[in-house]
């Protein structure tokens, strides 16, 4: 990424900008990791489950909605 020192003074104003994107990037990261890996969790369940029937994967499907709206979310707020 180039920087222009001209008159404006702008080169400092984009490598700030570019260090607060990086902080961000850096918190972000295992958050967003970890989110999908407990999609992965869940889906990985549901395809066991779902050799055993219509019934059964519906009874799961509906379980780990609620589950994820009712218990997951009061546990990371």
């Amino acid at each position: 990424m180039e920087t222009h020192g001209g008159p404006g003074g702008g080169g400092t104003e984009e490598s700030l900008v570019l260090s607060e994107v990086k902080k961000q990037l850096r918190l972000a990261t295992p958050l967003a990791v970890g989110c999908l890996l407990q999609k992965i969790i869940l889906t990985i369940s549901l395809m066991f489950v779902g050799r055993f029937g219509e019934l059964a994967l519906a009874s799961a499907s509906l379980a780990t909605s609620f589950a994820t709206v009712t218990g997951f979310s009061v546990l990371v707020k």
